[in-house]
C-alpha cells in the first residue's frame, strides 16, 4: 500500500509538473506569435507611408496631371525621397535579420566622418521640413577620417535623427 501511495504521489507531481512545463510553453509561444504580430504591423505601417506616397506621386505624374517643370522637378525628388527611405528601411530590418541570426557584415574602410554627417543632415533636412521640422548642422568642416562601415552609419545617424524629430 505505502509503495503504490508513493507512486501516486510521485505520478500527480510528475503530472503537476508536466501540466506546468507545457503552460509555460504554450505562455511563451503566445507571447512571441504576440510580438510577431506587432513586429509586421510596425513594418507594414513603415512600408504604407512611402509606398503610399510613391503611389500618388506616380499616378498624377502617368495621368499628366501635372503641368509645370517646376512642380515635376519637386514630385520627382519626393520620389528619390520615398525610395532612400524605404531602401534604408529594408536594408534596416535586413541588417536586424542578420544581427538576430549573429551573422554581421561590416565593411570596413577609410572614410570622412564630418562628410558622412553632413551628407546625411542634408538629405535628412529634405524628409523633415517635409515634416515640418528643421535640421540644422554646426560644426568644424574640417575632414575626420575614420575607419567605418559607412552605409551602417550613415542608417544609424538616420536613425537617431528620425527620433530626434518623431
Amino acid at each position: 500500500r505505502q509503495l503504490l501511495l508513493a507512486g501516486l504521489v510521485v505520478a500527480g507531481l510528475l503530472a503537476l509538473l508536466g501540466t506546468y512545463a507545457v503552460s509555460r510553453a504554450a505562455e511563451r509561444e503566445l507571447t512571441m506569435a504576440r510580438l510577431q504580430s506587432d513586429f509586421v504591423a510596425a513594418v507594414s505601417h513603415e512600408f504604407r507611408t512611402p509606398l503610399t506616397s510613391l503611389r500618388q506621386l506616380t499616378e498624377l505624374l502617368a495621368a499628366g496631371r501635372v503641368s509645370s517643370t517646376e512642380r515635376r522637378s519637386e514630385y520627382y525628388e519626393a520620389m528619390r525621397r520615398e525610395t532612400a527611405r524605404l531602401h534604408r528601411f529594408v536594408e534596416g530590418l535586413l541588417d536586424f535579420g542578420r544581427a538576430d541570426a549573429g551573422v554581421v557584415e561590416r565593411r570596413l574602410e577609410p572614410l570622412d566622418a564630418a562628410k558622412l554627417v553632413r551628407e546625411t543632415v542634408r538629405e535628412f533636412a529634405g524628409e523633415a521640413a517635409a515634416r515640418g521640422s528643421s535640421v540644422e548642422l554646426t560644426g568644424a568642416e574640417d575632414p575626420a577620417t575614420i575607419r567605418g562601415d559607412g552605409e551602417a552609419l550613415e542608417r544609424a545617424l538616420w536613425n537617431l535623427l528620425d527620433n530626434a524629430v518623431k
